[in-house]
This record gives structure tokens, sequence and C-alpha cells, in this order.
């Protein structure tokens, strides 16, 4: 049952420079590339699910869970840029224009992922007991990687004396967010406003304007040091794979045995009504189950379990500074300093997830040293059995937490009503 691999690979570019005088160049690049990946299943792994046993070692039966899943990439790409020399400046400008054709299939547990904590409950066909790993996708895996990005510059290197040289450059870089991202408004019926649970369709990012500086010095004038150093910010774009694990629940879901059960997607299996769900995998497990698509606010917010957040590229702070001596001929040595800071990385947060603290847990007593320990304590001072209960229970069914990362740090938190399913925001 392993899967045929299929990459294509195809490309062209063109290049022509064009050197007007001996103090002026022009210099033009466009290119198509394409790329494409190919994870099908043919026969009966089409349809087999993922299984696993704990007590066999955790053993997997089954086609890796990510599959099937498909993608192409097309890349169309325009660029220029011009160089320029006049007395102590070496002056460049330029910019490039990107296209993007990009669609790809994806369903996450397309053919179900089942979890069974013994080999005995896969031989008898019971329903998948082990937690949280009893999937099932429904749906359209479908997403529009479409988009188009371009970048502009100038920079401009001053020879200052004849020993000091100065780089100085601005860069401004735009990236599009995919086609698909728009889906996200298909889910506005689930919508709170007043809260970062808005489903819309996602806010570009402007803002990615990166200043760069550097150096080279001379101290003594004879060529044996050079110190060197420099600095600026660059920016990034953000991984699709934040995009397509997020369609809204309008296109698709991943279901657990309890939801279908519930008939969240009309009328429950057979395996519901029978002890221990037997018969689950003869009944089809939960792949038959029809997807239907929420139509009011209460079956959306059920079912919601991501929101596409308006993108923040992410800016990463780069610094440097070397020195540099001739020892002899041909022979030099190097200490060289080198520093990043990125901020805005994308990250998933659960904005629904609760602390023991929020469903009322007390600080546990802590003692630095022996004498600190008192000869008794009062009966109703907090135990660790009682915080780790209140632990176990790791998501508020009646309210919603959301907190923003800036940096480092996080900025806000709010409760929110009305919202039972775990949401996962791509920040």
């Amino acid at each position: 049952m392993r899967p045929s691999r299929q990459w294509i690979h195809a490309g062209v570019i063109l290049n022509h420079t064009w050197t007007a005088t001996s103090h002026l160049v022009n210099d033009f690049k466009g290119s198509f590339v394409r790329f494409t990946q190919f994870f099908p299943l043919s026969g009966i792994a089409q349809n087999f699910p993922t299984l696993t046993v704990d007590d066999l070692n955790a053993i997997t039966l089954g086609p890796n869970g990510n599959l099937p899943q498909h993608r192409a990439f097309d890349e169309y790409t325009l660029g220029d840029s011009v160089s320029f020399t006049h007395g102590r400046h070496t002056l460049k400008w330029g910019g490039q224009y990107y296209w993007y054709i990009s669609p790809s299939v994806f369903l996450q547990n397309q053919r179900g992922q089942y979890g069974y904590t013994s080999l005995n409950q896969l031989i008898n066909d019971q329903l998948p007991s082990k937690p949280n790993f009893t999937l099932q996708g429904l749906g359209n895996g479908f997403f529009s990687g479409n988009a188009k990005n371009f970048d502009v510059f100038m920079q401009d290197d001053v020879k200052v004396t004849s020993r000091l040289t100065l780089n100085l450059g601005l860069r401004y870089d735009f990236f599009g967010n995919p086609a698909g991202t728009k889906a996200n408004a298909l889910n506005a019926v689930a919508s709170l406003p007043g809260t970062p649970l808005v489903f819309r369709v996602p806010k570009q990012d402007w803002n990615n304007i990166g200043p760069r500086i550097g150096f080279a010095w001379d101290p003594t004038g004879k060529g044996k040091w050079a110190v060197r150093g420099g600095g600026g910010v660059a920016y990034d774009v953000i991984p699709w794979n934040f995009y397509t694990n997020a369609n809204p629940v309008q296109l698709q879901v991943v279901l657990t045995p309890g939801a279908a059960c519930l008939g969240t997607f009309g009328a429950p299996p057979a395996w519901c009504s029978t002890a221990n769900g037997s018969g689950f995998l003869a009944d089809g497990g939960m792949h038959n189950i029809v997807f239907t698509p929420p139509t009011t606010q209460a079956a959306a917010r059920a079912q919601t379990s991501n929101i596409m957040a308006d993108a923040a590229a992410p800016k990463v702070f780069t610094w440097s500074l070397s020195v540099q001596r001739e020892i002899v001929k041909n022979t030099s040595l190097e200490v060289r300093y080198l520093g990043t800071r990125a901020l805005e990385l994308p990250a998933q947060l659960q904005l629904n997830s609760i602390s023991p603290f929020e469903r009322g847990a007390l600080p546990l007593p802590t003692y630095f040293s022996a004498t600190d320990v008192p000869g008794t304590v009062a009966a109703t001072a907090p135990t660790l059995a009682q915080f780790r209960t209140l632990r176990g229970r790791r998501f508020a069914p009646l309210r919603l937490h959301w907190g923003r990362h800036h940096g480092g740090g996080c900025c806000g938190r709010q409760h929110l009503p009305r919202w039972s399913r775990r949401v996962l925001a791509s920040l």
C-alpha cells in the first residue's frame, strides 16, 4: 500500500544585460518555474484508514495519515535592476514581480485515523477508544494558493573617503495572501463581534519596509586591517500550511465519534447504538458519513476549530561586526559577531485554552528550605491532587480565551461566551 510519488520540475530563465554606458547597466530577468508533487493512493489503499494499536507498541497499519495529497506550483517572475555609478556613488535600484498559480488538495484524515487501545478492541471491531485519536476528515480539501508578490529596492554604496565606504539601502516587500484565504469569510455566521472571532477575508500586510546600513573601514589605510559592520530588516512570506489547514467548516471538518453519534451530519451510524461501538469498521467507520455544511450559527460554532488571522509577515532583524587582519601575505585572521532577532513569527495558538487557576485552582505552598515547612497545614490548604484535577480539564465548555503575541509576550486575554469547540488561530 505504499503510495507512488511523482515530482515534476520544469523551468525557463530569460536574462538580458544591457550596458548603456560605462556608468549605466540595466539587467532584466524573467523566469517560469513549475513544481508538482503527487502522493496518490491506489487499490485498497485508497480507502484504507490509518490504524494504531497501543498495546502493540503503537504499531501503525495502513498508509501515512497525510495521504493522499497533491499540489502544483507555477511561478512567473519579472524583474529589472539598474546600476549607475557617479563620482563616489554606486547606485542600484529595481524590483521584481511574482505571480503564483498553486492549487493543492489535502483533507486532514481523509481516510480516517482510528486509535485502538488494545488489539482485542480491533479484533472485535469495536469503537476505537484512544482519546483524541479517532478522527475522520469530511468535505473538500481543495485550496487555491494563487497569489501575487512584489518587491522594490534602492541602495547606494558611498565611498566617503579612501578608507571608509558606507552601504545604504531601503527595500519594500509585499506578500499577497493566497486566494484560498477568502474562504474564511464563508464562516461569517459564526462570528462573535467585538472579539478576535470575526470570520472575514484576512487583511494583507502592506507594512514591510526594510532599511539596511553597512560600512567597511580601513583603520590604518595600509590595507592590513578591515572593520566591517551593518544591520538591516528583512521580511518573509507566511507558510501556506497555516491557511490550508484552516479551511472553514463550510468546506471541511474533522469529525469525532461523539459528533458522529450526535447526528451532526445526518443519521448516526449504526455502531453508535451497539455495545462498545461494535461493528465500527464493518459499518464503514465514519468514512461513509455525508458532509453537509452547517447553516445555523449554533451548528457552525459547534464545529469551528480554526480561524485565519490577518497577515503579519515575519520580520527579522540582523546585525554584524567583524574585524579582519592580514597575518602574512595571502593569509588573514577574522573575528566576527552576528546577531539576529525575529518578530511576528507565525504560530498556532489555542484561543480557548484554560488554565487550572481560571478554573479555581489556588497556588500551591512553596518553601525554599526545610525550616520553612510548617508542622501542620490547614485542611483548606490547596493540594497537588486538586491542582491536577483542574489541570486535566483543558478546555472550558462555555468560555473562550484568546491571546495574541507580539514579540515575546502576551498582551491580551478575554473571556468569550457561547463557544464549546477548541479554536486554533494562526498568528
